[in-house]
């Protein structure tokens, strides 16, 4: 299956998840029953990075339809954005973290938040606060 999923001259080629699915239930269908479980079980979350206009902000818009349409995978979320900030690229290239020594970047603050969402979502609200606080003292 891994022959036919990556090699475009295969006789049988599988070119998406539903052909994938299919061949696994030639061959074992409780691995395809197996399959579809984990893909509907699965969870996406999408960042678009870099963003510089609100064309590259929709563009996960786009990327996530394709996901979904494509890929089967239902559960895409989008968590946000970043803008384009020249101190990312600088810190890949020093190979060194990019929110460590400019924490009040547009960036920064939007990373950040995301950060913030995400672990509210995830954990009780004692924690959140806790977190809250601890990211606000660090701004000051």
């Amino acid at each position: 299956m891994i022959a036919r999923a990556t090699d475009q001259n295969a006789n049988e080629p599988i070119a998406s998840i539903t052909e994938l699915i299919s061949a696994f239930d030639n061959v074992h269908p409780s691995h395809s029953e197996r399959l579809q479980k984990l893909i509907s079980d699965f969870d996406l979350y999408l960042i678009a990075n870099m963003v510089k206009t609100n064309k590259d902000r929709k563009a996960a818009e786009i990327i996530k339809t394709v996901i979904q349409k494509y890929l089967n995978i239902e559960h895409v979320s989008l968590m946000g954005s970043i803008s384009f900030d020249q101190q990312i690229e600088d810190s890949i290239a020093l190979m060194k973290p990019a929110f460590m020594n400019n924490t009040n970047s547009q960036s920064s603050l939007e990373f950040y938040e995301m950060v913030y969402n995400i672990i509210k979502q995830s954990n009780p609200i004692n924690t959140v606060d806790n977190i809250a606080t601890l990211t606000h003292d660090q701004q000051q």
